[in-house]
């Protein structure tokens, strides 16, 4: 859904209400970034306050991770985030694939950036 609000964000051939049009004020939208995704081509530093904060946040979600999962999860998070943190010389991060909006619309090679 964000990617499709991305795609068509400032696409002024769309015409709605004039009162709408006529107070939307565009600004620069640089990109998207997706999440754990295979292609990563961004990292980001992830401190060790913020780390136990982020499992603390799954913990909560009681009715969809039960503790076993949440502890599964948290293993494997923190393989990929110690492997992305060697990427860029940290002791663990998250990584991103982030994309301008012209890359996600028939954009074969987007893999690639």
């Amino acid at each position: 859904a964000a990617a499709g609000a991305v795609l068509l964000y400032n696409f002024l051939n769309i015409k709605t209400d004039p009162a709408i049009d006529g107070a939307f004020a565009p600004y620069e939208l640089k990109g998207i970034a997706y999440y754990h995704t295979a292609n990563p081509n961004s990292y980001v530093e992830v401190s060790q306050e913020e780390w136990d904060r982020k499992f603390e946040a799954i913990a909560c979600h009681e009715s969809q991770v039960d503790g076993a999962t949440a502890h599964l999860y948290r293993l494997y998070f923190e393989m990929k985030a110690r492997e992305y943190g060697a990427a860029i010389g940290r002791e663990r991060a998250e990584a991103f694939k982030v994309l301008p909006p012209q890359m996600l619309h028939c954009a074969v090679d987007a893999v690639r950036f």
